[in-house]
């Protein structure tokens, strides 16, 4: 993980959610949850994604994959748990807060407008009004984000 400094955690999470095998960078403890993981369990994805913003405005990023048996003799797989990487993106924040211009407000939001990344960093963690994230849209359609 010395050559992926973004990278904070690996968690082999059992199919009931307790914690199996931990690796954290920072040598912190096993979460004992995480906030998104009833969602996880509910779907029936192999691969997810989640970004979660914690209380100090930072957003991490965590990347889920379900790890099933190798039975040969099974026709259907049996899942032994699930990976857990933690991100904590240096290189997106550092693009965010990089404004090629004066008066630039460099986002990154989620589809419901919420700010994850913000070069404003009292921006971050509130939600642009409905108006101007359709105008987002129409402009990302049309290709005009820039003008």
């Amino acid at each position: 993980m010395k050559a992926y400094p973004d990278i904070i955690s690996v968690n082999l999470i059992s199919p009931d959610g307790q914690s199996d095998a931990y690796y954290s960078s920072n040598l912190n403890t096993a979460p004992t949850s995480y906030p998104f993981f009833s969602q996880v369990l509910q779907s029936n994805l192999r691969q997810q994604q989640f970004m979660v913003q914690k209380q100090d405005g930072t957003t991490s990023l965590y990347f889920i994959q379900r790890i099933y048996s190798a039975d040969y003799y099974l026709k259907r797989p049996q899942q032994l748990g699930f990976i857990v990487v933690h991100v904590e993106p240096s290189i997106l924040n550092s693009s965010i807060l990089e404004a090629p211009y004066n008066n630039t407000l460099n986002l990154l939001l989620t589809n419901n407008g919420k700010i994850l990344f913000s070069s404003d960093y009292d921006k971050r963690g509130q939600y642009i009004s409905e108006y101007e994230l359709e105008q987002i849209h129409k402009l990302a359609d049309l290709g005009k984000l820039s003008e």
